[in-house]
């Protein structure tokens, strides 16, 4: 348990929010930048985006989701499989509807949550398109939990899901027009996981598919029933 405070540590220390642009980050900026930047003008070329390519912008979904009771856990509060999955197929969805081809699942970067969501709460997931490279997708989601009483809203989670599409054409390029996205796309960069052979591949895919069927089972009360029951007889 102590390697994985230290391993959540690392990756905060060592994230965009806490340290600036490397230069190799900047110069890959600034060859966006060059593209969409006419030199005998000086001025943007257009706010048409290029083809083959979308504004971060516009590839992104968002969904709000009341948590009701089914999903208790042992703890009294939402099952993290619940979550998990509602941020899961928002990612897909969002790829789906990016690249016009049904995704398959490459990689899922390590889930640790950050706070317990109560049951009731109203909870906003919003999925961002964050990088691209040749067949794979990369998407953030960051799960929110609404207080509309207190007007408040607190992030418990934020997930990092890589998609793989099928066919010869890349998925299309994802184009930042401000800084916020700017450091979301050169995080993408920087976590990109590299294609990996066959094998491993189908590895990771069944995995995965193995992780979303545990997702989908919530956790009930009657095994705990069952444990007093025994604990009395004893």
């Amino acid at each position: 348990r102590s390697s994985q405070c230290c391993t959540k540590k690392k990756f905060q220390e060592s994230g965009i929010f806490k340290q600036p642009p490397t230069q190799e980050e900047r110069d890959l900026l600034h060859k966006l930048f060059l593209e969409d930047f006419d030199p005998e003008t000086y001025i943007l070329k257009s706010d048409e985006c290029p083809v083959g390519a979308i504004w971060m912008q516009d590839a992104k979904l968002t969904n709000v989701v009341i948590c009701q009771p089914e999903f208790e856990n042992l703890y009294n509060k939402v099952f993290g499989g619940f979550l998990m999955r509602n941020a899961f197929e928002l990612a897909w969805a969002t790829t789906y509807i990016l690249s016009g081809r049904r995704p398959k699942t490459y990689h899922t970067d390590d889930i640790w949550f950050r706070r317990p969501v109560e049951l009731g709460s109203l909870l906003h997931y919003e999925s961002q398109v964050v990088y691209t490279r040749d067949n794979f997708v990369q998407v953030n989601v960051n799960a929110t939990v609404i207080k509309p009483v207190k007007g408040t809203k607190e992030i418990t989670n934020v997930f990092h899901f890589t998609f793989s599409l099928d066919g010869e054409n890349p998925a299309p390029r994802v184009i930042p027009r401000s800084y916020p996205e700017s450091m979301l796309y050169i995080e993408g960069n920087g976590t990109w996981i590299k294609p990996c052979q066959t094998e491993s591949l189908q590895q990771v895919t069944v995995t995965t598919k193995s992780t979303a069927l545990a997702m989908a089972q919530p956790t009930h009360r009657k095994p705990v029933a069952i444990m007093n029951q025994k604990t009395k007889g004893a």
